[in-house]
Parts: C-alpha cells; sequence; structure tokens
C-alpha cells in the first residue's frame, strides 16, 4: 500500500501490509505501534495474506497509533500557526 493509504488505514484503525518501497514506509509501520506489517514489494501474495492474518486482530494497538497520529499533528499544527502567526505579523509592519 502506498504512503497516503497507510495513513488512511491508520485514520481509520484498519490493518494494513505495507510495502517497503521507501524508508519513509518502513518508519510508518514502526509508528504503527504493530497494527501494520511491511512486506517486501516482491513478496508473493501468500506471504501478503499471511502478513496480514498477523496483524488483522491487533485493535488496541492500532488505537495506541492513532493516538500518537493525532498527537504529533496536534504539535505540527501548532508549529505551523506559529509561523503564520509571525509572517502575518512581520506583513502588518510593511
Amino acid at each position: 500500500m502506498r504512503y497516503h493509504g497507510a495513513i488512511a488505514a491508520m485514520l481509520n484503525q484498519r490493518p494494513c501490509v505495507v510495502l517497503d518501497y521507501s524508508p519513509k514506509m518502513a518508519d510508518l509501520v514502526g509508528e504503527s505501534h504493530g497494527g501494520f506489517a511491511l512486506s517486501s514489494v516482491d513478496a508473493s501474495p501468500a506471504t501478503v495474506a499471511e502478513l496480514f492474518e498477523s496483524i488483522a486482530d491487533r485493535r488496541s494497538e492500532r488505537s495506541e497509533a492513532l493516538t500518537a497520529l493525532r498527537s504529533g499533528s496536534a504539535l505540527n499544527q501548532s508549529v505551523i500557526q506559529l509561523l503564520v502567526d509571525e509572517v502575518e505579523r512581520r506583513g502588518a509592519g510593511r
């Protein structure tokens, strides 16, 4: 699964097998608290199915991941707001 699809799965607390095509994918699986699985891009369909079965019932892990995602998002939003406020403040003085 691609990155934004995996984020959608995390937001909806759904199991997800993520393809390891980029370091950010492995990072995302690490942030899933065990609710996602990482698969090589050349894995067989049977291997991907086995990975999915291994995480299908990990609801509490995906719930923890969602809480962490929301917390990180809140921090990002506050930093962005500080930057926007500063740009607006500087622009008002011109």
